[in-house]
């Protein structure tokens, strides 16, 4: 009886270190999957985060290229139709501005409302327009002739 106590302590020992073993090798291996699955979406996330940049470095490369547009100015003669200071413009007939149109009746923004003031309706004019970001030209230069 003494040999199957002895037995029975040796073999609820060993359960006892096979459970513990057991239970670390699991918290090992937990942790050690945990730290792969950790790493394996950290991986994944820098994967997909590199080709976001990529993508948007793509976008950006023609985004951030910087395009320096030179605004086109041209100065010309003509008559003034019409003024308008509520809406800063001056409607002129005038002859072509090289390079820039052809000689028309049409209303130009004014730069700055003084320049509505400098002209009357019928005074011939020599005037100098500027393109602006929206590429409409603008008055920035008007005298009587």
């Amino acid at each position: 009886m003494a040999c199957f106590a002895n037995l029975e302590h040796y073999f609820t020992s060993f359960l006892i270190l096979l459970a513990d073993n057991f239970i670390q090798t699991y918290q090992h291996m937990s942790k050690s999957f945990s730290f792969g699955l950790l790493l394996t979406a950290l991986l994944l996330t820098t994967s997909a985060c590199k080709k976001q940049e990529n993508a948007g470095a793509s976008m950006d490369s023609t985004a951030n290229t910087t395009v320096v547009k030179e605004f086109k100015t041209g100065t010309t003669h003509g008559v003034v139709m019409k003024i308008d200071t509520m809406r800063q413009e001056i409607t002129l007939h005038h002859d072509s501005i090289p390079g820039i149109m052809e000689g028309m009746t049409m209303p130009f923004r004014v730069a700055e409302k003084s320049l509505t003031q400098k002209v009357k309706v019928g005074d011939s004019v020599t005037f100098t327009v500027k393109e602006d970001v929206n590429s409409m030209f603008n008055i920035i230069a008007i005298d009587k002739r």
